[in-house]
This record gives structure tokens, C-alpha cells and sequence, in this order.
């Protein structure tokens, strides 16, 4: 038998099992059939990524278990099963219960099935929503909660306050914690949810460290669910901790001040054999603790000015610095950081290096001759306060242990007590003829070119490359405009003219001489 090629079919079918399942006059052998087609086209299908399957193999869930799942989701997804259970039942959700004699036919119920429902199984203590406690265990609601339904019906990932999944941290990566790496990978073969306190002030990599060494990792905040009911707290820890085993991840998490989430949290994980990183700042959340590793300070930060005139790559290398190491670019907003009100100003600078250490990230100040300029003869009450903003901002750039990276075209309008303290200046100089030759053949090559272009002539004018860019861009747009598909001498010497004009400069001389001729306009080198 074929298998299936994508979920959606797999899922179709198994809505169609439970039409013939919720029948007034149930065909069992029928129904028995397509159970049994359902799982021979699941093997069938090698490589294909089918949910239900999956989620059957990462729960572990038996037959039972796991049609009650599938019969949550058919009721989630099929109106009209919802509009005959209600009509048969006058209830208005569905139950375990009927959740068990709904798939009878195929799966029948042994007398066991009472006490293994009512204790903490993967169905009911992971894939089912929460309920509030009944006297009657059997009559739960059977609802799927929100990170099972989103992975079965291939949603988005279901956003859960509280509760962040923490992808694949990519390669290459900042190896601040090489020996730290292995005791905590050892940690996460063990498995079986065991608990890791990482002990390391914020900002130290702990998050990065986790998804290094797991792949991925479900952040649970506890902290923020501090002030939520209990029913609320248990809501969010289930839906992180199905996500966690829907990914096959560690769950870490740092201790509320009560720890009453906390102790929740670590409860499930040891239930569900679920690995905990617990992310302790201090020697008294270490209390109870087993296994604790602490990660050492990294105190020396990195900060470097790059100045140059604009358009010579300053931003970009800022990037490309970031994407080596593997690390966010948290670039600051200076519209925003920048306040008229007394204050605000130095609230949102502790902000900013706050959240840059927290989440590990390569800080970058474009334009920061603004925020790093050099103070000023106090004359006014404006330029008191002016300087107390810069005088903040130096304290912060000095105990940032982090990489931080300013860029500007005025070096020379930086405060000296800032220069002293950059551990690199980089000067981007615009480049030379034969670089400007180069930037001008990769951005026209010659296949996107109707004929031979001048490039060494191009190249006399001193450009930067964002401004060689703009004149290729200019080109395109008058070739695109004309109706034509490929560049032409005449169109690239225009638009490089309209490029030189915005800084009144002209045409090197080479190209003034040999411009646009008199046979069919075209450019003539001479």
C-alpha cells in the first residue's frame, strides 16, 4: 500500500475514521479496516514527516492513549462531530469517557482503563488540556492543549505566555566554556530528568551554552507566572513541558523568588523524565541542588569604534562579526534611546545593556558619534544634564563584559574619555581604483551585460561601495524601465554621472571624453 506524502492526508484519514466511528449504526469491521490501512500507510510513508506518528513514538502512548488524542483532534477540527455528539449528548464538551466508547470498536477498554486514567499518564498529565479536579475521573473534558493541536494540524507553534522554545543555536559559536560544554552534554545524555543547576551571573551565555550543546531548549519562565493562579501556573508548565518532548529538549528555567512554580516545574520533569536546567544566579537557590555546575565570570568585554566614510561597509562588518560568532545583533535605536525628558535618557541606555547581556547578543551603536560625542562647557541646565548622560553611558560601555561595536563617520567628535577606553579603532578608508574595479565587475558581470563595459574607467571615480551600488541599481532601473534585459555602457556612464552629481562631483575625465555618440545613441569607448 502507498504511503502517505504529507501530513494533511494522514489527517484527513484519521477524520474519516472517527465519522465512521460517531455513526448511528457503526460498521466495526469497517472501522477496524481503516485503522489498520491508517497504520500500514504511516510505515509506508519513509521519510515523510507525519505527525500523528511521531507523536505516538516521542509520548509513547498506547493504542488507547493514543486514539483518545486523535478523537480530541477530530472533534477539534469537524464541526459536524462536535454538532452530533452535542445533539446526542446535550453536553457541550466531550469527555473521556465518550472518548472510550467512541473508539471501542477498534480499541476496546479493558477494567484497568479507570485507574490508569485517573493517575498522572503521558495523555492526561501532557497531551489534554488542563481541567479542574472532578469526582469522576472519566468525565475530563477531552481537549488537546494548544502545543499538541498547533504540532498535529502543522500551525505555527502555539505561542504560550511564559514558555519560549529556544532553537538551534547556529554555527560557529563563541567558545567561552569548553570544559563546561562536555560536563553539560554528559548532563544531557544521562537524561531521564535529571536537574543541572547552572550557577553564572546574567548575561554569562547560560541559554547559549544549553542550545550549543541540546540542539534546542524550551524556556520556561516561572518567574512571571509567580503572581498567576495555580490552575494558571499549571497550564503553562504542561504546555512547556509537552513541548519539550514534542522536540525531544531540556526545559530550563530560573527559580521565582517563592519557588512554589519552580518545585511545579521540577516535579513534572521528573515525572515525565523531562532534563531540567535550572539557571541559579546565587548560592541560595542552590539549595537542594544535586548537581551543580558553575560557569566562570567572563569579565573581559570587547569594544571597538569603526569610522570611515559612509558606505564603506562599517554596519556590515558589524553583522558579518556577529554571524561568525554566532551571536544576535542587537543594534540601538537611537530615535528611541535619545529622551528630552530629564533621565529617560539613562533608563533606556540600562535597558538596552541589560537586555544585550541577558541574551548574549554583539551590541551595535550605528551613528554614535550622537550618544559618544564630547561633553560640553556647562552653561545651561540642558548641557548639565547632557553630560550626565554621557557620563552614564561611559560607566555602562566600561563594565559591559560583552562585544560592543560603535560606528561613525566622526571620530574626531568622540569624547576622549571614551577613546581611551576601545580596545580597537578601525579606520574603513574608501577603496582604491583596482578594489573599485573589482566591487564594479562583481556587481555587472559580464553575462548581465549587453557588451563589454569600461570597469577600469568606472573605476576612476571615487566612489564607496554602497554608492558603486546605487549607481549599478540606477542602471538596472533606466535598462528595466526601457523594456531591455541586459546593461549597456550608456546606461551604467548615466547613472554613475546622477551618482557623482549628489556630491557635485563629475564624470572622471576619461568618460566625459567618450560619451554618448551619434549612431543610435549608443557609448562609444574611445
Amino acid at each position: 500500500m502507498e504511503g502517505y506524502a504529507d501530513n494533511s492526508k494522514c489527517i484527513l484519514d484519521y477524520l474519516a475514521l472517527f465519522q465512521a466511528l460517531s455513526a448511528q449504526d457503526v460498521d466495526e469491521g469497517l472501522c477496524r479496516r481503516q485503522w489498520q490501512a491508517i497504520l500500514t500507510r504511516e510505515q509506508a510513508s519513509g521519510e515523510a514527516r507525519l505527525a500523528p506518528p511521531f507523536l505516538r513514538l516521542q509520548f509513547r502512548l498506547v493504542d488507547r492513549d493514543f486514539l483518545l488524542a486523535m478523537a480530541a483532534l477530530a472533534m477539534e477540527l469537524d464541526g459536524g462531530l462536535r454538532s452530533a455528539f452535542r445533539r446526542r449528548y446535550a453536553l457541550a464538551l466531550p469527555t473521556i469517557e465518550y472518548g472510550l466508547q467512541l473508539i471501542s470498536p477498534i480499541c476496546p477498554s479493558g477494567c484497568e482503563t479507570l485507574a490508569e486514567l485517573a493517575g498522572e499518564n503521558g495523555l492526561c498529565g501532557l497531551l489534554l488540556a488542563p481541567a479542574e479536579p472532578a469526582a469522576y475521573s472519566l468525565e475530563r473534558p477531552l481537549i488537546l492543549c494548544r502545543t499538541i493541536l498547533a504540532f498535529l494540524t502543522g500551525l505555527a507553534m502555539a505561542e504560550i505566555p511564559g514558555c519560549t522554545p529556544l532553537m538551534e543555536h547556529p554555527e560557529p559559536w563563541l567558545p567561552l566554556y569548553a570544559e563546561e560544554f562536555k560536563q553539560v552534554q554528559d548532563w544531557y545524555l544521562q537524561g531521564t530528568g535529571n536537574v543541572l543547576y547552572l550557577c553564572a551571573p546574567p548575561g554569562s551565555g547560560r541559554k547559549t551554552l544549553l542550545r550549543r550543546v541540546c540542539g534546542t531548549v524550551v524556556y520556561a519562565d516561572v518567574r512571571d507566572l509567580s503572581d498567576r493562579s495555580l490552575f494558571e501556573q499549571e497550564h503553562t508548565l504542561r504546555e512547556a513541558a509537552a513541548l519539550a518532548t514534542l522536540l525531544g529538549a531540556p526545559i530550563c528555567a530560573a527559580p521565582d523568588s517563592a519557588k512554589t512554580a519552580f518545585r511545579s516545574l521540577e516535579r513534572l520533569c521528573r515525572r515525565y523524565h523531562i532534563p531540567l536546567a535550572v539557571l541559579a544566579e546565587t548560592d541560595q537557590e542552590l539549595a537542594g541542588a544535586k548537581e551543580v555546575l558553575r560557569l566562570p565570570r567572563q569579565r573581559e568585554g570587547v569594544t571597538a569604534v569603526f569610522h570611515g566614510p559612509s558606505g564603506t561597509g562599517k554596519t556590515m562588518a558589524a553583522c558579518a562579526i556577529a554571524h561568525r560568532l554566532g551571536m544576535p545583533l542587537l543594534r540601538a535605536d537611537l530615535s528611541r534611546i535619545m529622551d528630552k525628558y530629564v533621565g529617560e535618557t539613562e533608563k533606556h541606555l540600562g535597558r538596552l545593556f541589560r537586555s544585550a547581556r541577558e541574551n548574549h547578543c554583539v551590541l551595535l551603536f550605528d551613528e554614535a558619534d550622537a550618544l559618544f560625542g564630547k561633553r560640553a562647557q556647562i552653561s545651561t541646565g540642558h548641557d548639565k544634564y547632557a553630560n550626565l548622560s554621557t557620563s552614564y553611558l561611559l560607566q555602562e560601555i566600561e563594565q559591559y563584559d560583552g562585544i560592543a561595536i560603535l560606528s561613525t563617520n566622526l571620530l574626531g567628535s568622540f569624547d576622549d574619555a571614551f577613546l581611551r577606553r576601545l580596545h580597537y579603532i578601525v579606520c574603513f578608508s574608501l577603496p582604491d581604483a583596482a578594489l573599485r574595479e573589482t566591487l564594479w565587475r562583481q556587481a555587472l558581470p559580464p553575462e548581465r551585460c549587453a557588451e563589454e563595459l569600461p570597469y577600469a574607467k568606472l573605476a576612476q571615480a571615487a566612489l564607496s561601495p554602497a554608492r558603486i551600488l546605487a549607481a549599478v541599481r540606477g542602471a538596472v532601473v533606466d535598462i528595466l524601465g526601457a523594456g531591455r534585459e541586459k546593461v549597456d555602457a550608456a546606461s551604467v556612464v548615466n547613472a554613475l554621472r546622477l551618482e557623482l552629481e549628489k556630491s557635485n562631483k563629475a564624470l572622471p575625465k576619461c568618460l566625459a571624453e567618450s560619451g554618448r555618440g551619434e549612431r543610435g545613441g549608443e557609448y562609444v569607448c574611445s
